[in-house]
């Protein structure tokens, strides 16, 4: 029988969480994010900085806020950098960030708390009151980013509204978008400038010739 595997790798200061965000031990998913390997991965991390790599499509709603409120409580500097993709669920891990930032191509979505349930009347109505109660709380995780007015927030969320990089950058749910090409520059070794400090150390001094002439036109 092949064992699942739990998606929460440590590297060093790096975490790396691909996958859904799930609890359940008995769902399909060969890859998943648990609060419970977040948390003892951050027992592990050396310093007082962590760098979280996200590539979530988002799940649990419960077991994301229990993983942000783990990274924030950490008293880490936490930084985000969203590698493919922060849906659903995983943008209440994005807002636990300190320092987010996402590749160009890296995409995101917010939207209000859904859910599966068969029921009565009342059930039903029950249900619907528990999402309102979903909303507010996810509310609070937008709030401490968002860079847009309270009815544009709940308006994207009532809507369930993907975001482009450029987009999340204008609304402030990252800081920050990693530009490949100037990265790679980045990694260039400078040029060095010896050459230039050894031509100019050997360059002849102007001055002494031209006060050569000078005292030979006054002989």
């Amino acid at each position: 029988m092949n064992k699942k595997k739990i998606r929460c790798e440590l590297t060093g200061s790096d975490l790396y969480l691909y996958g859904p965000i799930n609890p359940m031990s008995w769902e399909e998913y060969d890859e998943k994010i648990t609060a419970k390997e977040v948390r003892e991965a951050l027992g592990k991390v050396p310093g007082d900085k962590l760098t979280v790599h996200l590539n979530s499509p988002g799940g649990d709603a419960f077991e994301a806020n229990a993983i942000a409120n783990l990274l924030k409580s950490s008293k880490k500097h936490i930084t985000i950098i969203v590698e493919g993709i922060a849906a659903s669920g995983a943008t209440a891990i994005l807002c636990s960030g300190n320092e987010n930032l996402a590749y160009k191509n890296a995409m995101f979505l917010i939207h209000g708390a859904s859910t599966f349930i068969y029921g009565n009347a009342k059930e039903l109505r029950s249900a619907a009151d528990e999402l309102d109660i979903v909303d507010k709380a996810q509310l609070e995780n937008y709030r401490t980013r968002w860079k847009g007015t309270d009815d544009e927030l709940n308006e994207q969320l009532e809507k369930g509204t993907f975001f482009s990089a450029d987009e999340a950058l204008k609304f402030g749910l990252i800081d920050k978008i990693i530009d490949q090409e100037e990265t790679a520059e980045d990694e260039k070794e400078p040029e060095s400038n010896e050459e230039v400090v050894s031509a100019e150390a050997k360059a002849p001094d102007r001055s002494v010739f031209e006060n050569l002439c000078k005292a030979w036109k006054e002989i």
